[in-house]
């Protein structure tokens, strides 16, 4: 199984973070994409998405103080806040 985890670029990189990257992760056959956002409310916030039919579905998400569970490609739960430290 393939993964890839992107930190989202501050400023102009938001397209490419997410309107041009994930298709190209999707079309490359990875799986599990990890979407890490330094901006905005409740940061770090994570996203964990999983490869469908239709493209990526959301799978979960997290913000800082909560945990988000990542199933594959092995299981793992944390904190977001847990990766500013």
């Amino acid at each position: 199984m393939l993964a890839v985890a992107e930190v989202v670029s501050p400023g102009s990189g938001r397209t490419r973070d997410y309107d041009i990257k994930p298709p190209a992760y999707a079309g490359a056959g990875i799986e599990v994409f990890i979407r890490v956002e330094l901006e905005g409310a409740d940061i770090p916030r994570v996203e964990v998405l999983r490869l469908g039919a239709h493209g990526y579905e959301l799978i979960g998400r997290a913000g800082a103080g909560e945990q988000v569970t990542l199933p594959e490609p092995f299981p793992v739960s944390f904190d977001p806040a847990e990766l500013l430290l």
